[in-house]
């Protein structure tokens, strides 16, 4: 340990190859001597925050000045940041104080660094290595739902029966590849032992963040009770999942969306309608595939025409006429024009019929009634002549 100067705090190695000490032995200095409520603890966490960088992770090469300064312009990595921000929750929960600020910027990197997939990278490449380290972090820190899709990443890369039978990988279940390249090339060629220290590496800190899957769960979906137009957008909302846990919400036939979910578990999404009339499940699927909800969609394709009629083609002025109309969907909304001008308004009957009777007022001539459904170009026309 450097007990004075700029470096006070910093821990070196004491060997004949040299110090090659960074920030992710000093996490594990932190955590020890805060563990042992050391009385120098306070000096490791204090040089181990002179690694944090002004967007909140943390660099893996140490120097002496804060991150940022002129001559200190490295980077932050997930592997760094990750160790560093266990060491701070360590390092408070046993007496260091002042480490809020920190430990919430550390956290908001790592949940800014994370890819839509719920991976995370080091070195540009998608990696169960650092994605487990940053899952298990993300749990420690009660970010659930983002742990566990980083947790959900991770399995896919996992050798199962089901992904390995009749490949090359048969006897390597349980095993995690690296990446997708690793696992591809595991697929066809098996695990040469060139390549086995890196699986085995890759399988050990990746472990770690298998642990943070979410258990099974059942969402509850909500979507618009009434009809939607064909190809409008959709409004969907999905309760119980983990707070920031990544949903794929998919309307059968239509769009899809991938959101995140609030600190209060609420999903809420805008997804497009398929085009065609028919009843379709909108379905919210979190982390894990067996934690998902549904419910049932009404759609009506944007565009029909329907047949309509009226009870006389020949009224008198300021007569009534009824009008009539056929081919709706069970309860759909109807709406009457007459001379341009919104006359009536109703819900078609549970066989698609509906009916109502109009005034035709004191215009003479040729007149066109439109009864129009859930759109406007849902509709039908009749005509009738108003006479003396």
């Amino acid at each position: 340990m450097v007990a004075e100067g700029a470096a006070a705090g910093r821990a070196r190695d004491l060997s004949s190859y040299g110090d090659y000490s960074n920030t992710i032995g000093q996490a594990w200095v932190v955590r020890a001597l805060s563990t042992a409520s050391s009385s120098r603890a306070a000096s490791t966490v204090e040089y181990l925050l002179k690694q944090q960088c002004a967007d909140g992770g943390f660099r893996v090469s140490m120097a002496d000045e804060q991150c940022g300064t002129p001559g200190a312009e490295q980077g932050p990595t997930v592997d760094a940041t990750a160790f560093a921000l266990q060491a701070l929750e360590v390092a408070r929960e046993h007496g260091v104080t002042g480490l809020d600020d920190d430990v919430d910027e550390a956290t908001g990197w790592l949940l800014r660094t994370q890819a839509a997939d719920g991976s995370f990278s080091d070195g540009g490449t998608p990696n169960t290595n650092s994605t487990g380290l940053a899952a298990a972090t993300l749990k420690s820190v009660g970010q659930v739902g983002r742990a566990g899709a980083a947790a959900s990443w991770i399995v896919s890369k996992q050798v199962t029966d089901a992904k390995a039978e009749d490949t090359a990988l048969g006897n390597e279940i349980g095993a995690i590849a690296y990446d997708d390249a690793a696992l591809q090339t595991g697929l066809e060629k098996g695990i040469p032992v060139e390549a086995r220290d890196q699986w085995v590496r890759a399988t050990a800190q990746a472990a770690v963040g298998v642990d943070a899957q979410l258990p099974p769960a059942t969402f509850t979906v909500a979507a618009p009770t009434s009809y939607v137009a064909g190809g409008s957008t959709v409004a969907v909302r999905a309760t119980g999942l983990a707070s920031g846990e990544k949903a794929r919400v998919v309307l059968a036939g239509g769009g899809a969306v991938s959101v995140f979910a609030n600190a209060d578990g609420l999903a809420t999404a805008s997804v497009k309608a398929p085009t065609r009339t028919g009843t379709v499940r909108a379905t919210v699927t979190g982390s894990r595939s067996n934690r998902v909800g549904s419910t049932s969609v009404r759609v009506l394709a944007a565009s029909a025409r329907f047949p309509a009629s009226v009870g006389a083609t020949s009224v008198k002025v300021d007569g009534k006429v009824r009008v009539n109309a056929r081919g709706l969907a069970a309860g759909e909304p109807v709406r009457v024009y007459y001379r341009s001008r919104y006359v009536a308004t109703g819900k078609a009957s549970s066989t698609g019929r509906f009916t109502t009777v109009i005034g035709v007022g004191p215009a003479t001539g040729r007149k066109t009634v439109f009864v129009r459904g859930l759109t406007d170009t849902r509709q039908g026309t009749a005509t009738l002549t108003v006479v003396r």
